[in-house]
């Protein structure tokens, strides 16, 4: 009898065709939306075998605390690692269709850093897709307009609700630039600053098993409204195909184009 908490090839099957069937929206930035995205089995599994709060540590400036799977698999308890590993396993899946998805639109990511000819640049870089982690809000927040490390070549976050109900108020917001764009910020921008070159274009509700996908650009700035939801846990996996460059020799090949003669 086939472990349940092993992904099937009906279960990668489904979660491929998903991707392959999405449409890619390139405004504000490209990025898609699946809902219904994993296979009902494995979407109660992950909810059911949640890590409890304990696993949980801050990563950033934010409220935001994370798992990564790929490095803190042993720590978490036997009753459920089966499970988070399967789901690890697909998470190499996921990335890897979504990398294919959003093979076109990868000039948005690296013409702005690299120039028309990005593709000399990037062809000796690797991409990691054995990629999955865990994220979770508590209490009071919010999630100041950013774009993610410029590592990251896709970005996407899987909301795992315990609702049915989507929740705009608890959404991510996608933000239409005036001409800002950044590698990354790790610190909250300054709100004149916010005010004067973002705009909120795209409110994607906190919805149960909805996947929100997007390439990470300079310009791909995204956030969450103020909340409030007390004890309650809003949670999300994160499928993020990865660059293995350091973010030092990203930034050394980005200076390192030489200047052109204007003809």
């Amino acid at each position: 009898m086939m472990d349940p908490t092993i992904p099937g090839p009906q279960d990668l099957q489904h979660v491929q065709s998903r991707i392959e069937a999405a449409t890619v929206v390139e405004r504000p930035f490209p990025y898609l939306l699946i809902r219904d995205f994993l296979p009902d089995h494995l979407y109660r599994q992950a909810l059911d075998m949640w890590p409890s709060d304990e696993f949980f540590a801050a990563r950033n400036h934010t409220s935001r605390l994370q798992v990564n799977l790929a490095r803190q698999m042993a720590e978490l308890p036997e009753s459920i690692r089966p499970a988070w590993t399967g789901l690890l396993s697909l998470a190499d899946v996921v990335n890897r269709a979504l990398y294919k998805k959003f093979t076109p639109f990868f000039s948005h990511k690296f013409v702005p850093l690299f120039g028309p000819a990005w593709r000399e640049t990037v062809k000796g870089y690797s991409t990691s897709f054995r990629q999955l982690q865990l994220a979770q809000y508590t209490g009071k927040g919010d999630l100041n307009p950013h774009v993610d490390n410029v590592r990251l070549v896709v970005n996407s976050f899987l909301y795992a609700s315990e609702t049915a109900e989507p929740e705009a108020e608890l959404g991510t917001v996608l933000y239409r630039s005036f001409g800002l764009m950044l590698t990354e910020n790790n610190k909250r921008l300054d709100g004149a600053l916010v005010k004067r070159f973002l705009a909120p274009d795209v409110i994607v509700p906190y919805q149960a098993n909805c996947l929100l996908s997007f390439v990470n650009t300079p310009f791909s700035f995204h956030g969450v409204d103020p909340y409030d939801i007390g004890a309650r846990r809003r949670r999300i996996m994160l499928f993020s195909p990865t660059l293995n460059e350091t973010v030092e020799k990203i930034e050394a090949d980005f200076r390192s184009r030489a200047p052109r003669i204007a003809e």
